[in-house]
């Protein structure tokens, strides 16, 4: 088991249509804008039989009582999606998720969470387990809404050559926190366009990125990559609403 904090670095916004986004993207007026913790990463390689087959991440903490907690999952294998994610007992709810013959990809989120330290467990038993590699990003959102899920979509390719797309979201409310993530199976280099880059989960060749933007007027937004870098990749992001 890995754990750690990602790097931070340069991630950007792009705004459907082509040119730079207007000014206007930023949500203007009195208002609190969710505030973005990043909670840690892990990866690690398991077999079928391997704890049967589930993915466990120790000591998530959520630092302020209702809170969003967001979770990015990607793993290699072909028999997703895993049957749920819990945080000390609780079920999250799957924003978004997607299964390809090589990789599968989901995002999670458990609103109006109560402070607290506990294990993060991905239950992959009902699909006879992941036999691979796998990562994963955790997140907590303090300051946003009681249901916090807003939107999110996921895009794929097998080909895998930059630049790469998370596909887009039309969020429907000012304020929105917006959360993209990328996974490669296999090599990549490379900065992102206009959101800014959060952690990074990295087993061998598989490699999961997040990047966010915050506080955003409603709009159609999309997250992109450039770089190098071979391999099929999968691309998500969601819209999480502010209090």
């Amino acid at each position: 088991m890995k754990i750690g904090i990602g790097v931070e670095s340069v991630f950007a916004r792009y705004r459907s249509g082509f040119g730079a986004p207007p000014a206007s993207a930023e949500s203007g007026g009195d208002v609190t804008p969710i505030t973005r913790i990043p909670r840690g990463v892990a990866g690690d390689f398991i077999t079928s039989g391997d704890q049967d087959g589930d993915a466990v991440i120790p000591a998530v903490t959520i630092g302020t009582t209702g809170s969003a907690l967001v979770v990015a999952f990607g793993y290699q294998s072909n028999a997703g999606p895993i049957a749920g994610m819990s945080w000390g007992g609780r079920s999250l709810i799957q924003a978004a998720s997607i299964v390809r013959p090589d990789i599968c990809f989901e995002i999670w989120y458990l609103s109006n969470v109560t402070a607290g330290t506990d294990y993060l467990r991905a239950d992959a038993e009902s699909i006879g387990g992941i036999s691979g590699f796998w990562d994963a990003i955790a997140v907590e959102l303090a300051g946003a809404a009681t249901n916090p899920f807003n939107v999110a979509n996921v895009n794929y390719d097998a080909v895998g050559k930059p630049p790469w797309t998370t596909g887009s979201v039309t969020t429907t409310s000012d304020g929105d926190l917006l959360l993209a993530f990328f996974m490669v199976d296999g090599a990549a280099s490379g900065g992102w366009s206009v959101f800014t880059a959060g952690q990074t989960a990295s087993q061998a060749n598989l490699v999961l990125e997040e990047g966010y933007r915050e506080n955003l007027a409603a709009g159609t937004y999309s997250g992109v990559k450039t770089g190098a870098g071979v391999g099929p990749y999968v691309g998500g992001v969601a819209a999480f609403k502010r209090a």
